[in-house]
């Protein structure tokens, strides 16, 4: 039951999502029979490029992991069960029918923890099995293939309507579109059964959101604000690296906040809350990347930190108070200074994760080297420019960097926007 009430709350934040992107980018532009038919014709070509998914259903790759997770925890209702199979072999005998490659497993999609236990467990985040397995309580098997390929539909009108807040170009959303349907290493990943795509959309939907609420006066974006948060904040759910862009978002919003928008502290609790479940996720249903080592000597004084964050917000909501009261009895100065004391929150926000991650990294090696370096390789490779030039070619990855550049040196309304985008 808690599977079958978790995957639809996922399918409804995202069909949320959606209707909400189109409605405010339609706001935007004046939708005529030409543009209609452009976004016919662009829809249309999008679903032929991508509903072709690999159908890549075996054991071996990530695909195979969460595909035949999704039928799996699907049919059991949770994400751990006892395979029948294993169920009916003797333990001293179970070994001859499991494989070991990253983790031990039946057919290296489902992990079995246990020595000679039968029960199977989740290796990878569950989100994106749990949220694609109940398709097939009404559709067929093969619906779990068509997940990713409409998650990066979504993504593009993510984007669209990104787009259409950052430049004033009439035609800058379909202009958007278009680009990211059409480029091949986009066609190919939304092709293939895995969830990078569905993080970045809650990533790019999540900010597109926020950044609309920001352009309202304050108090009108109460609904784009809390719908934001919780997409960037289900993000790290799907995959573990959208957990850098959350930091980078809540500094932000904290700068948002402390400038006298104090509209955006319904940001922080749900952000606070889904962190917290996501920390919970890491203890009792898998620790893909080996964080709990890591927050295993946080979680032993579990009272300190409760008390410690209940402080901090308390203190942050007593701060925006504080702004917001400074901002109406002295409006010149509050105006004159917000944009100082936004710069210094985030250089401090900055400086923050600076210190800690040096602080993890310190701990780690006087612990254990070699699981630094293992740790460092894990995730310093995401970064590589290098590789993405290789994936994207040289004169595309040159092209991106000018076009980034451009963005944050071309001054116009919607300047600040773009740079805070970046």
């Amino acid at each position: 039951m808690v599977i079958l009430v978790a995957a639809l709350a996922l399918w409804a934040v995202m069909l949320t999502l959606g209707v909400r992107l189109w409605r405010m980018a339609n706001r935007s532009v004046q939708m005529t029979a030409v543009r209609r038919t452009v976004w016919i014709v662009l829809i249309g070509v999008a679903l032929l490029l991508f509903c072709r998914p690999h159908e890549d259903i075996f054991g071996g790759q990530d695909t195979g992991a969460y595909l035949n997770g999704s039928v799996a925890f699907a049919r059991a209702g949770a994400t751990h069960y006892d395979d029948p199979m294993l169920s009916q072999v003797a333990p001293s005998d179970r070994s001859a029918f499991t494989v070991t490659k990253h983790y031990r497993s039946k057919y290296h999609c489902l992990w079995l923890p246990g020595a000679t236990a039968p029960r199977m467990r989740t290796w990878f985040q569950p989100a994106y099995p749990i949220m694609a397995g109940v398709l097939t309580h009404v559709l067929p098997l093969t619906s779990v293939l068509y997940v990713i390929p409409c998650m990066a539909l979504l993504m593009g009108l993510a984007l669209r309507a990104l787009a259409i807040r950052l430049f004033k170009h009439p035609w800058a959303g379909e202009t958007a579109f278009m680009c990211y349907i059409l480029s091949p290493l986009v066609i190919w990943h939304a092709r293939y059964p895995r969830p990078e795509i569905i993080a970045s959309t809650l990533l790019v939907g999540g900010i597109t959101l926020l950044l609309n609420a920001w352009r309202l006066p304050r108090g009108a974006g109460k609904r784009d604000l809390l719908l934001g948060a919780l997409c960037v904040s289900l993000a790290p759910f799907f995959h573990m690296t959208a957990g850098t862009p959350l930091v980078i978002v809540a500094i932000m919003v904290m700068a948002a906040i402390l400038t006298g928008r104090d509209d955006f502290l319904l940001f922080v609790p749900v952000a606070a809350s889904l962190s917290a479940l996501f920390f919970t996720q890491i203890f009792t249903v898998t620790d893909t990347y080996g964080l709990r080592r890591f927050l295993r000597p946080l979680a032993g004084h579990l009272p300190l930190l409760v008390f410690v964050s209940v402080a901090a917000l308390g203190l942050l909501y007593g701060l925006a108070w504080q702004v917001r009261r400074w901002r109406e009895t002295r409006p010149q100065a509050a105006t004159h200074a917000a944009p100082r004391l936004a710069t210094a929150l985030r250089l401090a926000g900055a400086a923050l994760i600076l210190v800690a991650f040096l602080g993890v990294a310190w701990s780690a090696y006087h612990t254990d080297p070699d699981a630094l370096k293992q740790w460092a390789t894990r995730y310093f490779y995401r970064t590589d420019l290098r590789c993405v030039a290789e994936m994207v070619s040289l004169p595309v990855a040159l092209a991106g960097l000018v076009g980034l550049l451009s963005m944050v040196w071309r001054q116009g309304p919607s300047s600040a926007e773009r740079r805070l985008v970046l």
